[in-house]
C-alpha cells in the first residue's frame, strides 16, 4: 500500500479524519505546488544570471524541496535556502550540508523549547540578518560573539548534524 492509499484508507475509517484531511490535504498539495514554483522561478533567474551553468542551475531542482525544518515557514526562509543552494549547484559544491536557512528554523525550534542564550543566541542573529528581508532586521540589536569565530565554528558544526542526506552530494551536470 503506497502512502495516498494508506491516507485515503484513513479517511475512510474515521468521518472526523475526513473532515480534518479534506481540510489539510489542499492546503499541503497548495503550499507544495507554490514552493515548487518559487523553486522553478528561482531557477529561471539564476539561468539568466549565469546562462554557461545553466545545466548544473537545472541538475538543484529536486534538492530544494524543502527538508523538515522549513515546513510551514515563511516563503522568504524557503526562498533563502533556495538561493543557497543554487549558488552551491553554480559553484559545483556539496549540497548536502544545511543551508543558513535550515540553521536558523534549527535554532528558532530549539528557542520554542529554551531561551537562546551566548553562542547560540549570537549566531541566530548573524544568520536572520543574512537572510531575512531587510524591514524585519532593521531594529534588531547587534549581538556579538562569545569570541571571534564562534558563530562560524557553531554554523560549520550544524550544518553538518542538520546534513540532509536526501539531497546529492555534489550537484551533477
Amino acid at each position: 500500500m503506497n502512502i495516498l492509499e494508506s491516507m485515503y484508507a484513513a479517511l475512510e475509517e474515521s468521518p472526523a479524519t475526513k473532515v480534518t484531511a479534506t481540510m489539510v490535504l489542499p492546503k499541503i498539495i497548495s503550499e507544495s505546488l507554490e514552493r515548487m514554483q518559487m523553486a522553478g522561478e528561482l531557477i529561471e533567474l539564476a539561468k539568466r544570471r549565469e546562462p554557461s551553468k545553466a545545466t548544473d542551475i537545472d541538475s538543484v531542482f529536486v534538492s530544494l524541496r524543502p527538508s523538515e525544518l522549513l515546513k510551514n515557514k515563511a516563503d522568504w526562509v524557503f526562498k533563502a535556502h533556495a538561493r543557497e543552494l543554487i549558488r552551491r549547484a553554480v559553484n559545483r559544491r556539496d549540497l548536502n550540508p544545511a543551508t543558513r536557512a535550515e540553521v536558523m528554523c534549527f535554532l528558532y525550534e530549539l528557542s520554542l523549547k529554551a531561551p537562546l542564550r551566548g553562542q547560540p543566541a549570537s549566531l541566530y542573529v548573524d544568520i536572520f540578518r543574512s537572510v531575512a528581508p531587510k524591514k524585519l532586521t532593521d531594529k534588531i540589536e547587534d549581538m556579538p560573539e562569545p569570541w571571534e569565530g564562534a558563530n562560524e565554528e557553531l554554523e560549520i558544526e550544524l550544518r553538518k548534524k542538520l546534513a540532509q542526506e536526501r539531497r546529492p552530494r555534489v550537484a551533477t551536470r
